[in-house]
C-alpha cells in the first residue's frame, strides 16, 4: 500500500513538473524562423504554347470494360463436362 502511494505522489509531481516545464517553453521565442508569406497569386490561368498539341493521351479504358463480356460459371462448366465425358463413355 506505502508503494502504491508513493507511486502515486511521483506521478503526480513528474505530470506537475512537466506542465511547469512545457509552459515555461511556451514563453521562449521560437528558435526557427517562421517561412516567409507565399507570394501573391495571379487569378489568371496559364495559356500553352503555339506547339502544344490539343488534347492529352488518351486514358486507359475502365477496368469494368477489360472484363469479358460474358462470365463463365463454374457448376455451368462442371455440368457441360459431365455431360462430354457421359456422352463419351456411351
Amino acid at each position: 500500500m506505502q508503494r502504491m502511494l508513493i507511486g502515486g505522489v511521483a506521478a503526480l509531481c513528474m505530470a506537475g513538473g512537466g506542465l511547469l516545464v512545457w509552459q515555461s517553453m511556451a514563453t521562449e521565442p521560437s528558435l526557427i524562423p517562421a517561412p516567409p508569406p507565399p507570394a501573391a497569386i495571379s487569378d489568371t490561368l496559364p495559356v500553352a504554347g503555339s506547339d502544344a498539341p490539343n488534347f492529352g493521351p488518351a486514358h486507359p479504358p475502365h477496368r469494368r470494360c477489360l472484363k469479358p463480356a460474358v462470365r463463365r460459371c463454374v457448376s455451368t462448366d462442371m455440368k457441360a463436362i459431365r455431360m462430354s465425358l457421359s456422352h463419351a463413355l456411351k
